[in-house]
């Protein structure tokens, strides 16, 4: 879009953000899908087509393969994915993005593949500190805020904790009929965010000889703050233990709601349900997914 058209649609309709939430459902939706598949021993190619093949099955259009990016491919924030073999204990930076109606959802997750690293571990580290660093520009967010002021929020935590010239691109860029458009998230940009913008919020650790870290979903500008159209979250720790049932069922696979949002995956296979959470539940959220699983006709929990 040209410089004028650009700025005539930064600001988004109630219908425009409702597609691209729509998008980002299903962004989350493969996620559950594809992160519940096997990593080891496969091309970081065989896996961006896998992700394509799986968001073009929910109705969405995708243009260019998504960025898989194993251990030190994980360094290079656009990294295209090759015939690298994802091993166990890489690190995998996995950008995946599509349009719904001609509007775009865009998300990034990082992927420990076979096992957590230690709590205390640099990975665990860097890790924690790319996720608390887009919770603190979430929650800075708010109509009349620069955009160069929302990027130094999660610069500036960065850079406090001793990783800010490992962030080495902006922390966000706006997103709709384009992948990418105005506002752009980024020092010296003195534009001020209004209720309907959308963009992505997309910090990220890149250290030669350990990976690349990030964290990005897209979000929308409301009257008080911002709303998360992508939500799902990246990791599986080993307490998110699935949940399995026995039920003569033929093979399928879906994903289960909690307050409306991703919370999980059923699988049926093999005259089992395994349920298999994407998030922790409390203890009355697993009490109703085993309701539900009863009701699908479920005969046996382990």
């Amino acid at each position: 879009a040209g410089p004028v058209l650009g700025e005539a649609r930064v600001v988004k309709s109630s219908r425009e953000i409702d597609l691209m939430t729509r998008a980002g459902a299903m962004l989350d939706d493969a996620f559950a899908e594809f992160v519940l598949e096997p990593f080891s021993g496969r091309t970081e190619l065989d896996i961006s087509n896998s992700i394509v093949k799986m968001l073009e099955a929910r109705g969405m259009e995708v243009e260019s393969p998504p960025i898989v990016g194993a251990g030190e491919n994980g360094a290079s924030p656009h990294h295209h994915a090759s015939e690298r073999v994802v091993r166990k204990g890489d690190v995998v930076v996995v950008d995946f993005w599509g349009s719904l109606n001609g509007y775009y959802s865009d998300c990034t997750r990082t992927v420990f593949v076979g096992e957590e690293p230690a709590p205390e571990s640099e990975e665990r580290r860097v890790y924690n500190l790319v996720r608390q660093a887009q919770e603190e520009a979430a929650a800075a967010a708010r109509p009349g805020m620069t955009c160069e002021a929302l990027d130094a929020v999660a610069r500036d935590y960065l850079t406090q904790a001793g990783y800010g010239e490992y962030f080495i691109h902006r922390l966000g860029h706006g997103i709709g009929l384009d992948g990418h458009e105005p506002p752009y998230i980024v020092s010296g940009n003195q534009a001020v965010l209004q209720p309907g913008m959308a963009f992505t919020i997309e910090p990220g650790i890149y250290v030669p000889g350990l990976g690349g870290f990030r964290h990005s979903d897209t979000v929308a500008v409301t009257e008080t703050g911002i709303e998360w159209l992508t939500e799902s979250t990246g990791i599986l720790p080993e307490e998110f233990r699935p949940i399995v049932f026995s039920i003569k069922a033929p093979q399928s696979f879906h994903t289960f709601l909690v307050d409306g949002r991703v919370a999980g995956t059923w699988r049926y296979e093999d005259g089992e349900i395994r349920l298999q959470p994407l998030r922790e539940l409390t203890s009355a959220e697993r009490r109703d997914v085993e309701e539900e699983a009863h009701r699908l006709g479920a005969f046996h929990a382990e």
